[in-house]
Parts: structure tokens; C-alpha cells; sequence
């Protein structure tokens, strides 16, 4: 079996993306304070340390807390989601403190460990949480999600994440409305990430891989002659902090799209996007062990209207249409995600069918073609509003643009 080494020597090659910090567009000065005035994510989820709802994809929930026989699901509760695992992690599966052995070099014992086997060593899932301790004050929570292999699909490999609505809690008269700047903060660190194939060819490197995102799920509006809204498309907007195969690589820089509008036809729905926006920040390396957690921070107006703008090309809207999707005013953001995704193997026939016939050779159903683990922490994840500065409905055409 050939490894790739995923370690810091062999990634500290950086770019020069990495000196720059935000996306200022339009020359208008939006510096503004972090103030809960202004935040919208729904801080008990992530200030409080949950609880969490948890979900697996037979969309069968229960709460971390440990209240029983909670099967219904509530809008506005927050989700520890799981996808397209073989098993998942359970509050059953909680381990006893003093038989953790979960220590961080940074952040020390755990609050809470929770695997989805008993058996931790073979476990493809882990949910630590850890408190960020401050001048021997306990601080921030901090979330480490770990992910190895799984057999993906079309619509990608496994999955983990963290999900949050975001509350009315800002006092804006519209808080959910993107004409103003709407900023994402978050503090990451990539802890561990170890990649094999069992052999260089390029249909192993496309099947074993893994991913660390945030998404963002906007909906675009639909008014009458009156400006009532009458319909909401939802758009799931992915920001590629880490890719496993290429971590520290310029492919980081730029955009993925697809278009998956099942079920609403000729419509702006269920488009994907990802990747970072110069100057933006994305991780270069498997951090140190004993260091802490990188500040990053996203302008999601310009992420947003990008998508928009790839959403009016592939739908060949014109004129008013046009106008529509790409005006800020007709959008509105509503919960964040955080999450891990992998694979090294493929569970979609249609998928094993088509690299079969690209790589020459059978690529098979249910088979690894390598191994793959990623263990990423996530703390203070924030979306907020600059409630000073408004945006026109021209904002989209000066924003910066990256065409794949």
C-alpha cells in the first residue's frame, strides 16, 4: 500500500493567500464589533455546550441531554446530524469519565466523549466536547468531530455536523435579509488527518478522500405585486475549509457548483457551492498538536452572490429574472452547518459503473480502496449582521467573482 503523508513539514509551502483576512468589496468600510446585538446563531447551542438533537439518516432522533424517548423533531432545536454511516454515534455510547483517556494537549479532559461503537478503537465516528479554559476560568466550548472512511453515493461520502438555526434575536426588522453586510466567524483547527490509497491511480484518489465545510442555507424569495413572499427556494452554500487529497494546494482557491433542482424544475433550488473567495483564509496544514484553534472569517454576502450569479447562468435567466436573483434583498440566510465528510469506497452502482469505464479496470461496490480519517475542532461559530452599512440591489455586480 503507498501512503500519502499528510504532516506538517510537508505542507508548510503555504500560499499567498494566507496574508490576506477579508473580502472588502465595493470600497465601503464595514469594520465592525462582534456584539451580541448583532449575532444571529442561536448561541445555546454552541455557547452552552448543547443540547443537541441527534439524527442519523433513517431520521430517527433522541437528546444528548439524556431526556427520554424523544422521537419528535422541533424547529429551531439544534442537530447533531449523520449521514450515510454504517453506524452511528449514540448517547449509549457515551464513555464514563474516568475511563476516557480523551485528554486534548490543549483543552485537557473532555466534558463529554460519545463514539458510535462501543468498541472506540474501530469506531468510524467520534463527538468530543471540550471546554477552552481562560486564565483558570472555563471559556468557550469547543467540538471535535472525527470521521474515517464510509462508501459515499452521488451525493457524496459519510457525514457528520453540527447544524444551528438562526434566531430572531438581533432586533433588526428584518434579521434573516442579506442587504446588509452578514459576516461568518469561526475558529478552526485541523487535528489529525491521515490518508492511504492502495495504489496511485486516479480512480482510488477520487474515491478516498475527505472533506471539512461549513454550509450555509439561505432561501431565495419569491414576492407578489405587493412584496409579500409567496415562495422560498432553500440553496445550500458550502465553504471548503480542508480537502484531505489537497490540503495547502492553490486547488483550495475558487468554486464548485452544481446544480441538483429536483423537484422545483426551472427554479434557484438546492445548489451547491464551495471552495473560499480571495483573500480568504482556508487551512494549509495538520496543525502542531499543542496549538490552538485559527480565527477565520467570511463575508457571506459575496459568497452568496456569486452563487447567484452561476444560479442566473445555468437557468439562462435574463432581464427581470436575472435582476431578481441577483439582488440581495430577495435573499435571506437561516441556519448554519459544520461538518466532516468521508470515503474510500463507493456504495452507488451508477458511480462504480462510471469510473470503471474511465479507469479500465472494475471498481466495485462495497470495496475500500484506501483509508481515510479526519479529526477536525470547531469553536464560536458566529453569524451576525453590520446593521450600520446597507447594501443597494447593484451590490452583486461589484462583488468579487471567481468563474471555474
Amino acid at each position: 500500500m503507498k501512503m500519502k503523508t499528510i504532516g506538517l513539514a510537508s505542507l508548510l509551502g503555504g500560499c499567498a493567500i494566507m496574508s490576506g483576512c477579508l473580502a472588502n468589496s465595493g470600497g465601503v468600510s464595514e469594520a465592525v464589533a462582534d456584539t451580541g446585538d448583532g449575532i444571529m446563531v442561536d448561541a445555546h447551542c454552541f455557547d452552552e455546550g448543547g443540547p443537541f438533537l441527534y439524527q442519523d439518516n433513517a431520521d430517527k432522533y433522541t437528546f444528548f441531554s439524556g431526556s427520554k424517548g424523544e422521537t419528535a423533531y422541533k424547529p429551531g432545536q439544534c442537530v447533531f446530524g449523520q449521514w450515510n454511516k454504517t453506524e452511528f454515534i449514540n448517547p449509549t455510547h457515551k464513555m464514563p469519565a474516568a475511563l476516557q483517556g480523551e485528554d486534548d494537549p490543549v483543552f485537557k479532559n473532555p466534558e463529554s466523549v460519545l463514539y458510535s461503537s462501543p468498541d472506540k478503537a474501530r469506531a468510524e465516528s467520534r463527538f468530543r466536547i471540550y471546554r477552552d479554559a481562560k486564565n483558570g476560568r472555563k471559556g468557550e466550548y469547543v467540538y471535535e468531530l472525527m470521521s474515517a472512511n464510509g462508501f459515499g453515493d452521488a451525493g457524496g461520502g459519510t457525514a457528520l455536523g453540527l447544524q444551528a438555526p438562526l434566531p430572531d434575536n438581533n432586533r433588526s426588522p428584518d434579521p434573516y435579509l442579506m442587504d446588509q453586510p452578514v459576516w461568518y466567524n469561526i475558529r478552526l483547527k485541523l487535528k489529525q488527518l491521515s490518508l492511504t490509497y492502495n495504489d496511485d491511480s486516479p480512480h482510488h484518489r477520487k474515491l478516498v478522500d475527505g472533506f471539512f465545510n461549513s454550509g450555509i442555507t439561505f432561501h431565495y424569495l419569491v414576492r407578489d405585486g405587493k412584496g409579500k413572499v409567496t415562495k422560498r427556494y432553500p440553496l445550500f452554500l458550502q465553504i471548503r475549509h480542508a480537502t484531505a487529497s489537497v490540503v495547502g494546494s492553490q486547488q483550495m482557491v475558487g468554486n464548485n457548483f452544481s446544480v441538483t433542482n429536483k423537484g422545483h424544475g426551472n427554479q434557484p433550488s438546492g445548489f451547491l457551492w464551495g471552495g473560499v473567495l480571495e483573500p480568504d483564509k482556508y487551512i494549509t496544514a495538520v496543525e502542531p498538536a499543542n496549538a490552538g484553534l485559527t480565527a477565520y472569517r467570511f463575508k457571506l454576502n459575496d459568497y452568496l452572490c456569486n452563487a447567484a450569479r452561476k444560479i442566473a447562468d445555468k437557468l439562462q435567466w435574463t432581464g427581470e429574472e436575472r435582476a431578481k436573483v441577483l439582488d440581495l434583498h430577495n435573499w435571506e440566510v437561516r441556519s448554519n452547518y459544520m461538518g466532516l465528510e468521508t470515503a474510500n469506497g463507493t456504495k452507488d452502482p451508477a458511480q462504480a459503473a462510471r469510473l470503471s469505464k474511465v479507469a479500465g479496470q472494475a471498481i466495485k461496490v462495497g470495496t475500500a480502496y484506501g483509508d481515510i480519517k479526519m479529526t477536525v475542532q470547531i469553536a464560536e461559530p458566529h453569524v451576525f449582521k453590520n446593521k450600520a452599512v446597507h447594501l443597494n440591489a447593484g451590490y452583486c455586480a461589484s462583488s468579487p467573482f471567481i468563474d471555474d
